[in-house]
């Protein structure tokens, strides 16, 4: 008997996944996670469905933004089913390299992770940490009692930071600059949650307990250019 060889790669994987449908086909590190080639095609097969749905069709560009997890190869070979092209953004990209890709590929979609979102935002927005020693030191040359989460919301704390921000601003390009920014009380020291030992931030559990400062951010800016346009007889859409 022979074989019939398969003629695109979508052919190729449903003929490996029928033939080695109780055989893992994905594996985290570690085995924590594994996936059958019959699961895979089943989850595959799902995915598509819902990319149609949401309007992806052939020659489209969809964008995938994940770390490394057996969704990226769910979403990759969906897509692919679908004759549309999927592409990687680089989870270390900047905001201003994300827009110019998603632009210049006019991607129709991006699948992604909820800790990517501020990257995907059409903005730079900032949590701002003061540095408890600098808070401490600013309070006794301006006479400020209180500890560096109470000095954070002291109006001349603020008005400190906002000219910080204006002159950082400055001498950035417009699509730099940041936008929207929030002042944190805590405190986050070198090997805790949210900073590394060599003070890297850690993205995801940052964005995880913020969430809810980040999107206000977001939703505060875009209300306020709304009603600037409002104002200006211009419009947003």
């Amino acid at each position: 008997m022979t074989s019939t060889l398969p003629r695109t790669f979508c052919e190729a994987f449903q003929q490996t996944a029928a033939r080695q449908a109780g055989l893992v086909a994905l594996r985290t590190v570690g085995g924590t996670r594994s996936l059958l080639w019959s699961e895979y095609a089943d989850r595959v097969r799902a995915l598509a469905q819902g990319l149609t749905a949401l309007g992806v069709r052939r020659g489209d560009t969809v964008a995938l933004m994940l770390r490394n997890r057996p969704e990226f190869h769910l979403a990759d070979t969906a897509v692919l089913h679908l004759g549309a092209i999927p592409f990687s953004l680089y989870n270390t990209s900047s905001p201003q390299q994300v827009a110019h890709l998603l632009t210049d590929s006019r991607a129709r979609l991006v699948i992604t992770e909820e800790c990517f979102l501020p990257v995907l935002n059409p903005y730079v927005s900032a949590l701002l940490v003061p540095d408890p020693d600098a808070l401490t030191a600013f309070g006794a040359r301006h006479g400020l009692d209180g500890k560096p989460g109470e000095l954070c919301r002291h109006p001349a704390v603020l008005a400190a930071i906002e000219t910080g921000l204006a002159a950082a601003n400055s001498v950035l390009s417009r699509p730099e600059q940041v936008r929207a920014h929030t002042v944190i009380t805590d405190t986050w020291q070198p090997g805790s949650d949210y900073v590394t030992h060599t003070r890297k931030t850690r993205r995801t559990p940052i964005h995880q307990h913020y969430a809810t400062q980040i999107e206000a951010m977001y939703t505060h800016h875009t209300e306020h250019t709304a009603t600037a346009n409002a104002g200006t007889g211009t419009g947003t859409r």
